[in-house]
């Protein structure tokens, strides 16, 4: 069940930064934005990948490692 759980926490981050990025205007004040990137950041490209690859890095080594 932990592992169904890591799933699940895996995908929603992943679709939550790849199809949720905050998109406002820079000169305005965000009020009620879901999105952590905004689409114009220049990092963006990257943690649309990495952020996701990292959590899943983490996952699998809390789901492997060996119990002591």
């Amino acid at each position: 069940m932990k592992a169904v759980r890591d799933i699940a926490l895996w995908l929603a981050v992943t679709v939550w930064i790849n199809f949720f990025p905050d998109s406002y205007r820079y000169d305005t004040v965000p009020q009620g934005r879901y999105g952590y990137w905004h689409a114009d950041h220049p990092w963006y490209p990257y943690a649309r990948f990495l952020l996701p690859l990292f959590l899943a890095c983490i996952l699998f080594y809390r789901h492997f490692r060996k119990r002591k």
